[in-house]
């Protein structure tokens, strides 16, 4: 096989090219018919051969006769010439042409980094499973897309029984490493995982090409989805957060597009079963088989009494959904559908454990036969009504009953309707492939039913005859550990399942558990290892060492002391600078209490000579008016009273000239302080330049 020939480089071409507004879906992959045909420029190729072509250098299956019409219209928009005899390129094509081809080799390099991020995450997480390695990557890694983004897209409209070639089925081991790779790259490579993401929307795109497309731009209104218990227990959560979000968005799609979602009475009770029976292993604390709801509520840590709050609260979480209840029709007579032929091949094809699930079933089947009145069109909106579950073989087996008269089929899986929902809309829901194969991915690290029930049985023969205790037994069937186990082990390959598995899981388990204390003891034991062989070099080190620190330590002692002796200088320093400042102080209020007091006697003075004037009263006195004389006179009292009020401390003088003085003496102060500050700098200039070093 070439390297092109891997349907990853397909796809991504595919996704990148799609154009929702497209006048036809076809034309979507009209770049594919243009590619092969430049490729062989300018030898004419007939239809078949550009079909196989487009397999041959994209991995992409497209039946002949949708080649062919992709052939007229691309001959109608004037990109290739011919006739059925055979196709080339116009001009117009072989502008087109190198586009594609440019989008093929950058795909192919992106496969290439894929495979490498494949090889190395088995390296390291399957090294005892190298011998898979033998089987195309690329190859594999396209059929997983194949099956899992969109399963039984074609086989369960095209019609019945219709199953892959051998040569597409997936190898042996790769269905569960693949989902393991998968999950890795979504926590932890954004990059790979986004190639993974694309390819799978080209994948969906690519498998509805088989379909009649030409109603895709119809309403959805005249078609009723009914949900069966799986994909209720998903939409509710109980199957963990990818499934709940998947199956959310595909609920959402539908209704977007206008179609009613329903759920049969029969299966609300069926809900309500599920839930009980989760109750009552709670309760039973794992003495029996865990099933995969069973597991999820124990790692969400719920107990009994929260699983009768989640039992009371379905109706609600479901109507909040906009999902309706109906009763299945009761005009069975004139819509009859064999019901014992149809339970007899559900039987055959899905192998039920429980009846009760089998007849239900049986009960779902029969109403979407008699809600459809017995027929339906061929096409998703013209059908009336179809019934969405997760199970590919209940799928199957309607599709065997020969009497059944659907040109669309009664039941199909909610991935499927989901591929079919997002091709007719893929701008609505972005997300929803991105969901639908993180869903795939973490159901396909779980055992299947058959591989389980052979295990659960292989568990029981041991503890029965003492070869595993009770503990060891509930851990083994009842817990995620021991199904996670027996995947590692078994790699979900039936054939690997021995009466010997449980115990090969059970040492697994217990060397996981084990491996953390293992590990800290072998690097304890280095530790020691590495301690022993560097003992004389440590303790010749330790001698040069004390002896430093012993010299250090000196000079520290020496530090201290020295650092003590500045500390007590700084101290007396400081103790003299305010001594010295509080003096200052003192020596300013006094000089400028008295020189405020001089100036007021300066004032007072001259005004009580003023008053013996006139009391001498001269000759040349009388020149003065009258009215300065008294206010010379009354100035002159008022002084005088002041300033012997303010001598003996009585007035208020002092009051009023207190602020004058505490501002001069603050000038006093600051002009003494700079006078000593000055002297100081002096005095140490001069000892400065006495000393030898100066």
């Amino acid at each position: 096989m070439s390297e092109y020939s891997s349907a990853l480089v397909g796809f991504a071409v595919l996704r990148a090219n799609y154009n929702a507004e497209a006048p036809s879906y076809i034309d979507n992959f009209r770049g594919f018919v243009l590619g092969v045909l430049a490729e062989h420029e300018p030898k004419p190729l007939t239809r078949d051969v550009v079909a196989s072509e487009i397999n041959d250098s994209f991995g992409i299956r497209i039946p002949d006769l949708v080649v062919g019409k992709i052939l007229k219209r691309a001959k109608h928009t004037k990109h290739i010439e011919g006739s059925e005899t055979g196709y080339v390129l116009t001009k117009l094509g072989l502008k087109t042409a190198p586009a594609v081809r440019g989008l093929r080799d950058k795909y192919l390099r992106q496969q290439r980094e894929l495979e490498d991020r494949f090889l190395k995450f088995v390296g390291s997480e399957f090294p005892e499973h190298r011998d898979m390695l033998a089987a195309p990557v690329a190859e594999e890694l396209s059929k997983y897309l194949e099956r899992h983004a969109v399963p039984l897209i074609a086989s369960s409209v095209k019609g019945r029984g219709v199953s892959r070639p051998q040569s597409d089925r997936q190898a042996p081991g790769f269905e569960y490493v693949i989902a393991r790779f998968v999950a890795h790259l979504y926590e932890r490579d954004d990059v790979g995982f986004s190639y993974i993401e694309e390819s799978a929307k080209g994948a969906i795109l690519a498998a509805v090409v088989t379909l009649d497309t030409s109603s895709f731009r119809n309403s959805l209104g005249a078609l009723s989805i009914y949900l069966d218990t799986p994909v209720l227990i998903d939409l509710l959560g109980y199957s963990g957060a990818a499934s709940m979000r998947a199956t959310n968005q595909l609920i959402e799609l539908a209704q977007a597009q206008g179609a009613s979602l329903r759920v049969f009475e029969h299966s609300f009770r069926e809900v309500d079963g599920v839930l009980q029976s989760a109750e009552n292993y709670s309760r039973s604390a794992g003495r029996r088989e865990a099933r995969p709801i069973d597991l999820h509520f124990q790692e969400q840590g719920w107990n009994a009494a929260d699983i009768v709050i989640a039992r009371q609260s379905v109706p609600d979480a479901i109507k909040a959904f906009g999902i309706e209840t109906s009763m299945k029709p009761d005009d069975y007579r004139r819509y009859g559908l064999d019901e014992e032929k149809l339970e007899k091949s559900l039987q055959d094809v899905v192998h039920y454990k429980s009846e009760n699930t089998r007849r239900y079933d049986v009960e779902s089947i029969s109403a979407i036969h008699r809600l459809r009145k017995g027929s339906s069109r061929g096409t998703l909106d013209r059908c009336g009504a179809v019934l969405l579950t997760d199970n590919t073989e209940l799928v199957r087996a309607v599709q065997l009953v020969e009497d059944e008269r659907h040109d669309w089929p009664l039941a199909m899986t909610d991935s499927a309707l989901a591929g079919i929902l997002w091709a007719r809309s893929p701008t609505v829901a972005t997300e929803l492939p991105r969901h639908m194969v993180l869903a795939a991915a973490y159901a396909g690290m779980q055992p299947d039913p058959h591989l389980w029930s052979r295990y659960v049985d292989e568990v029981g023969v041991l503890e029965g005859r003492g070869g595993v205790s009770a503990d060891d037994a509930i851990v083994l069937r009842s817990t995620s550990v021991g199904r996670n186990a027996l995947m590692e082990e078994t790699l979900g390959i039936d054939a690997e399942m021995t009466s010997e598995s449980p115990l090969a899981v059970l040492e697994r388990i217990r060397s996981e558990i084990e491996e953390p204390v293992l590990e800290q003891l072998r690097a304890r034991q280095n530790s020691e290892a590495s301690a022993t062989t560097s003992a004389d070099n440590a303790a010749a080190a330790w001698m040069k060492t004390h002896e430093e620190v012993e010299r250090l330590a000196g000079e520290l002692q020496k530090q201290k002391e020295t650092n003590e002796g500045l500390q007590v200088e700084l101290k007396n320093r400081r103790q003299e600078d305010a001594d010295r400042r509080t003096a200052l102080k003192s020596h300013a209020d006094r000089r400028a209490k008295f020189i405020s007091k001089v100036i007021l006697w300066c004032i007072a003075v001259p005004l009580v000579a003023l008053v013996a004037l006139k009391l001498i009263d001269p000759p040349w006195l009388k020149e003065v008016p009258d009215w300065l004389e008294w206010s010379i006179i009354v100035a002159a009292v008022v002084a005088a009273g002041l300033a012997i009020l303010d001598s003996l401390g009585q007035g208020t003088v002092t009051q009023w000239l207190a602020p004058v003085e505490r501002r001069l003496a603050a000038r006093i102060q600051a002009k003494e302080l700079r006078k000593v500050l000055l002297d100081q700098s002096l005095t140490k200039d001069r000892e400065k330049v006495a000393s030898p070093n100066g």
